[in-house]
């Protein structure tokens, strides 16, 4: 997944993941978008990764639509 996720619960990245299990998606995918939409630390140096939660919610979003139900 490139960037490690530090500061975010670890089950987000890996096991049971809340995301997947909500949206009813394939734990891959899930970590897959959280992983393309964590941000790293400001300037390089400050804080530490986070997720982009509203860029998050809308590739769900556009997964969810451009996903027929039966496939999910």
């Amino acid at each position: 997944m490139g960037q490690k996720a530090v500061g975010i619960r670890t089950e987000m990245v890996t096991g049971d993941n809340p995301i997947a299990a909500a949206r009813g998606l394939p734990l891959e995918r899930a970590q897959a978008l959280i992983a393309a939409h964590t941000v790293g630390r400001t300037f390089g140096v400050f804080g530490e990764p986070r997720i982009n939660v509203l860029s998050l919610n809308m590739a769900l979003q556009s997964w969810q639509a451009a996903t027929p139900q039966q496939t999910r």
